[in-house]
């Protein structure tokens, strides 16, 4: 199952794409991204918390995140929100000038990744955005905040992991979001 830039990579500024569960293979059209923006658009949130996600982006589009911005495009071709909390999931940029997760080539950078899981790009780690805030492992089983993060879906953190929120930084978790497991706040919950 393939789907086209009007399926699944199109203008969503305003909207959330959530994957839950399932298989689900995405490949954008001309300049968009797999999973996210389409050509001059800007994606809205992005929020993979289970199944298996390949999402391969058109020419010059991120695997999962905003399409192609060209220089006299009037949309910001930002990605608001990517949230990678569960699943597997492997993504892939349309050029070497997009991010495998992120920004599309010439689009803005996003301006939140959320990360628990680690993605790849069919070889190796995915190129990853680096986005102003988010949520990002640090390799030794700690997940730290950086920055302004408002939590965007559900987060029950393993028995190993513990969510660092280090001084000058800060979480905030909706009331209809809950967050489990160990948290240590250096910063502001």
């Amino acid at each position: 199952n393939t789907a086209s830039d009007t399926a699944v990579s199109q203008n969503i500024s305003s909207s959330v794409i959530v994957i839950r569960d399932g298989e689900v293979n995405a490949t954008g059209g001309s300049c968009a991204a797999g999973i996210g923006g389409g050509e001059n658009g800007a994606a809205g949130e992005v929020v993979i918390a289970g199944g298996t996600v390949k999402a391969a982006g058109g020419a010059s589009g991120s695997g999962i995140g905003s399409g192609w911005k060209n220089s006299s495009a009037t949309e910001d071709g930002h990605v608001s929100k990517i949230a990678l909390v569960g699943g597997t999931v492997t993504a892939q940029a349309g050029s070497k000038n997009a991010m495998d997760i992120g920004k599309g080539s010439g689009a803005d950078t996003a301006q939140q990744i959320v990360r628990t899981v680690e993605a790849t790009n069919g070889t190796g780690p995915a190129r990853i955005d680096d986005a102003p805030a988010g949520i990002v492992p640090d390799g030794a089983g700690q997940l730290v905040v950086k920055g302004d993060v408002t939590l965007p879906c559900d987060l029950a953190l393993g028995e190993a992991e513990t969510l660092v929120v280090p001084q000058g930084a800060s979480l905030a978790v909706p009331e209809s979001t809950t967050l489990s497991g160990k948290v240590q706040v250096d910063g502001a919950l």
